[in-house]
């Protein structure tokens, strides 16, 4: 029984955690967060056994007989007699912190394929991604390496890994990260995928910084309903949005990443399960929608949409919307309770912004937008009273509803199937309003015409002068003739 302290990566909370054996297959569920991960990227804490030397350990590193404690040189494999709650309370106030980290699979300066590895970006347990130079074309890209990825094309980590490039190379949109390239290194065997290097922090990152204004909200509603919207048109359903997997660049402009597990319908229904996890829910489940948490394979698009609006309740608050002891718990509270009102914590935001927010975020997917598209017109139509200030591009009128009249003669982007047939049947039924309206002015008119023409005009004594017609343009004469 393997019996350890675990640190998530995504909370940074500990807890206890069985396992049989020394083999993990299986992702690991944070009791804290509900963040579903790679074992690999759990990290244990332990102390030494000889030493007592505080000791943060990689979880797929901890069984490495070779692994020997930095400061006295005991196996690491045998610091296993301090692993209860004793551990937990005592990591606070011991020591200084050995984190035993994986050895990098590059070194800066190294030439890797087409590129010059410039610094260690980040590390997972299945990827690391590097700042590199692209020798060819002569600028900076991120490049994400697959570890032990030398027979990774006969493996489903390695088929998956290749999935997620395949899928990111068809979108091409501001607001998604931009992959440009996908191989295989002949020297190291490594699968590597290269993308756009964003300078800039996630928003989980500068939410811990400060509090997110009103407008910097609709700015992020605005961008990532316009990633979605791009995602639906190639088929494509993200299923893991949070604050996490968005950037922001230096220029301001916000950046959807990370397709590892999301869904194409390009592709066959068994093919998708196949490459995908097996659990009943992809992502983490406090933005995860509640068809999603029943069945991830059936989320569509609108299930996108939700984890977008729990994003941004995350960000408004500062709270999760949901939450639980257990990841259990926290699934069914998505499915069956309500989030607390953000108003509760943020009662400055606008009755706006927290209605449509509320949409977002309903229970039953019919109650949402409908799509990307509808969801970008209500964001433009709800946030005119905030975005005088023009931080969303698409609302430059000082106040859109002052022309709301002329938008009821259109027909805007956004509406279903049916919403477009009524709209369009309503233009139809304005159209011949206006045409018996034009005919109806026009008659009296045509009677005046013929009878100023049927008075005789008298020229000198004893002759009559026929008066000169008066003509009106033919196209219109035929119009209205009987």
């Amino acid at each position: 029984m393997f019996t350890k302290v675990l640190e998530c990566p995504e909370c940074s909370q500990r807890f206890n955690y069985e396992h049989e054996g020394e083999v993990f297959s299986d992702n690991i569920v944070c009791p804290e967060c509900g963040a579903e991960r790679e074992y690999s990227q759990f990290s244990v804490l332990v102390f030494c056994s000889e030493c007592r030397a505080k000791l943060k350990i990689p979880l797929n590193l901890f069984f490495n007989p070779l692994l020997a404690c930095p400061e006295c040189g005991a196996a690491v494999k045998a610091a296993g007699a301090y692993t209860d709650d004793t551990v937990i309370s005592a990591w606070e106030s011991a020591g200084d912190v050995h984190n035993i980290q994986q050895t990098r699979m590059l070194q800066d300066g190294e030439f890797f394929d087409k590129f010059r590895i410039i610094r260690l970006l980040g590390s997972g347990g299945m990827a690391e991604v590097y700042l590199a130079e692209h020798l060819l074309l002569k600028k900076q890209c991120a490049v994400k390496l697959m570890r032990d990825s030398t027979t990774a094309n006969n493996t489903t980590a390695g088929k998956r890994f290749l999935r997620e490039a395949q899928i990111s190379h068809q979108l091409d949109h501001p607001n998604i990260v931009k992959v440009f390239d996908v191989g295989c290194d002949s020297q190291t065997g490594y699968l590597f995928i290269a993308m756009e290097y964003v300078e800039g922090p996630t928003l989980n990152d500068l939410m811990r910084e400060r509090q997110i204004s009103e407008a910097e909200l609709w700015d992020i509603m605005a961008a990532m309903g316009k990633a979605l919207n791009a995602l639906i048109e190639a088929r494509v359903v993200h299923r893991d949005i949070k604050p996490t997997n968005i950037m922001r660049d230096k220029n301001g402009v916000y950046k959807l990443m990370d397709l590892g597990i999301a869904k194409s319908e390009n592709n066959g229904q068994n093919e998708d399960a196949a490459l995908t996890l097996d659990q009943g829910s992809i992502g983490t489940p406090n933005y995860a929608s509640p068809e999603q948490c029943r069945s991830a394979h059936r989320a569509d698009f609108r299930s996108d949409i939700y984890s977008l609006g729990a994003t941004l309740y995350h960000l408004a608050s500062g709270r999760l919307p949901f939450n639980g002891a257990t990841p259990v718990e926290t699934i069914l509270n998505v499915m069956q309770t309500e989030a607390i009102p953000l108003k509760e914590y943020r009662s400055d935001l606008s009755d706006k912004f927290v209605n449509l927010l509320e949409m977002m975020m309903k229970k039953n997917p019919l109650d949402r937008p409908q799509s990307p598209d509808a969801l970008l017109a209500e964001i433009y139509r709800k946030s005119s009273d905030t975005a005088n200030d023009g931080s969303i591009d698409e609302a430059d009128d000082d106040n859109n509803e002052d022309n709301s009249w002329f938008n009821k003669l259109i027909i805007p982007t956004g509406l279903t199937f049916s919403q477009r047939v009524k709209r369009i049947i309503q233009l139809l039924l304005l159209a011949a309003a206006a045409l018996y309206m034009v005919y109806a002015l026009n008659k009296p008119f045509i009677k005046a015409v013929q009878w100023w023409n049927s008075i005789p005009v008298k020229s000198s004594p004893g002759k009559t002068v026929k008066r000169k017609t008066v003509s009106r343009p033919e196209p219109v004469q035929n119009c209205f003739s009987s």
